[in-house]
């Protein structure tokens, strides 16, 4: 007997919390879920909790999220800046 599984979903991160998101196949429901990789140990993964989106309805774009807080904002705009200083010093 064989089966196929689709691809994993294509988005490599939160647009809510910033994570970097992993995907797993659970054969017991048929279904990719989400993980985040815990950056103090490199062995644990946690579900990913924030809220999912129906499948016939994409994730909001960051530019969409209202309800950001000010810890998330910093760490956002430092990620921005790093990049856009990794950008200036290719050219």
């Amino acid at each position: 007997m064989t089966f196929s599984i689709e691809y994993p979903p294509a988005t490599k991160a939160c647009a809510r919390c910033q994570s970097p998101l992993v995907w797993l196949y659970s054969a017991r429901t048929s279904k990719w879920f989400s993980v985040v990789p815990e950056p103090a140990e490199t062995d644990v993964i946690r579900v990913h909790r924030c809220p999912q989106y129906p499948d016939d309805r994409p994730a909001p774009a960051w530019r969409e999220i209202h309800e950001i807080d000010e810890d998330t904002k910093r760490v956002g705009i430092a990620r921005v800046r790093q990049a856009l200083a990794s950008k200036e010093n290719e050219t």
